[in-house]
């Protein structure tokens, strides 16, 4: 990531890959469904859910309805 701050509009169904960097997702409106390669379980987040991926990790992230997320550094 070049910013400390990023913030994505995902329309609904709209999927994200999260970039291979220590970063934080939080939820900021709407519902987003994440997933990480070997994580047995997935997540879903709602306003105000966050969660931190790191170096490493394959995650991707999918919109379950029109979504506004942000990826700090």
């Amino acid at each position: 990531m070049h910013a400390p701050h990023r913030e994505q509009f995902l329309a609904k169904r709209q999927l994200l890959a999260l970039p291979d960097a220590d970063a934080t997702l939080a939820c900021l409106e709407g519902e987003l469904w994440l997933t990480r390669e070997g994580d047995s379980e997935d997540h879903i987040l709602g306003p105000g859910g966050s969660f931190a991926v790191r170096r490493g990790d394959r995650a991707a992230v999918q919109a379950l309805q029109p979504s506004r997320l942000r990826l700090s550094a």
